[in-house]
């Protein structure tokens, strides 16, 4: 995920990601990539493949690096999660963002 790539010009920047699955299958690449210094909070994500997780510092919690062996059939896009995989229930309430809504999903 890219945010503020085109410039970060906004006086109020704000950038959550929660409770996302990214997958690269390339040989390298970074998941999350901002510009700026917007408020952020990144929590519950899995990152799956190689690369780096962050390019910058972030409020970041519970979030998973794993290779696709965690996956029932990544070669097929089957991004479940396999029965043995230690990402199950491994989340937290993400709480509330710098601007004071709630982070949970509802839906």
């Amino acid at each position: 995920m890219t945010y503020a790539e085109e410039g970060a010009t906004n006086p109020l920047q704000y950038f959550y990601a929660v409770n996302n699955t990214l997958v690269n299958d390339g040989s390298n690449g970074t998941f999350f990539r901002l510009t700026g210094s917007p408020v952020s909070a990144v929590v519950n994500n899995l990152m799956v493949g190689t690369g780096t997780a962050y390019s910058w510092t972030i409020k970041q919690d519970h979030n998973l690096l794993l290779d696709g062996c965690s996956m029932v059939d990544r070669a097929h896009y089957d991004y479940h999660l396999k029965a043995s995989s230690g990402a199950i229930d491994a989340g937290r309430d993400p709480g509330f963002s710098g601007y004071h809504f709630n982070l949970t999903p509802t839906r």
